[in-house]
């Protein structure tokens, strides 16, 4: 197995933890949410705060999979990308 896939496989690598680094777009769509949150929470009472936070944990946990998915599927993409190059180098 080569040092990359045996790296990914023990959490060694961990692209996701990249996400954002040197963006500043997404810097700023991370400081608006948590603004804008923190607004939002004001105006809840415990019944309304416990919906919400429910909703965001679905919604978090939706993302989760969304992510891991795109993972794989970019993760085979790159794989049938590398394939097809040493197929047509031989």
């Amino acid at each position: 197995m080569s040092k990359t896939i045996s790296q990914l496989w023990n959490g060694k690598v961990v692209p996701i933890n990249n996400l954002g680094v040197n963006n500043p777009e997404l810097k700023e769509l991370e400081c608006l949410m948590c603004r804008h949150l923190e607004k939002l929470e004001k105006y809840f009472n415990r019944e309304a705060k416990e919906i919400f936070e429910k909703y965001n944990k679905y919604v978090n946990d939706y993302n989760y999979e969304i992510r891991e998915q795109a993972f794989c599927i970019g993760f085979s993409l790159g794989t049938k990308i590398t394939a097809e190059a040493l197929v047509k180098a031989e």
